[in-house]
């Protein structure tokens, strides 16, 4: 069963008789930066749904709270279970969809300084997924490209070539 979080806010938990996906009630999300965005996270997300394993969760915009007291909420975590924050130790995966090529670097830095292993960075135009993995410590880009192949957290393929923006 693959768990899904919609939740902007409060994590009350309901599940959907024919499909077995735990939907926590809340607001539909829009994406930090309006409705541009959502298109493009609404495709990964799906591609995250659709070829995670059984034992992990993908999360809409839930909050990471780092030990320095930093929080960071991207658009989607991949994650061993639902809660209604994660620490940096739970985050498999964290991507962030962004509305310009603007400030890069800052999030995988801070992912990779507390040890969250996978970290994504998307731009809705033209539609690019770089792909950060932790390497010595630190996040090191490699790949960047509209149609990812990945083997980490797990294998799958996502394709923004035909995301709606």
């Amino acid at each position: 069963m693959i768990r899904t979080s919609r939740a902007t806010c409060a994590l009350s938990a309901h599940v959907a008789p024919q499909s077995g996906i735990v939907r926590p009630e809340a607001r539909t999300p829009t994406g930090r930066y309006g409705r541009a965005v959502h298109p493009v996270a609404a495709v990964i997300a799906e591609a995250l749904e659709a070829q995670a394993p059984a034992d992990l969760v993908v999360a809409r915009h839930v909050p990471v709270h780092f030990p320095t007291g930093l929080v960071r909420t991207p658009d989607l975590v991949v994650a061993g279970a639902l809660r209604p924050r994660f620490t940096p130790g739970e985050v498999l995966l964290a991507v962030e969809v962004e509305p310009t090529v603007d400030d890069r670097t800052s999030s995988p830095a801070v992912y990779g300084e507390h040890g969250v292993p996978h970290v994504w960075r998307v731009t809705p135009e033209p539609p690019t997924i770089r792909v950060f993995a932790l390497r010595d410590g630190v996040h090191q880009q490699v790949a960047a490209s509209a149609h990812v192949l990945a083997h980490a957290p797990f294998r799958l393929a996502v394709d923004l070539t035909g995301a709606p923006r």
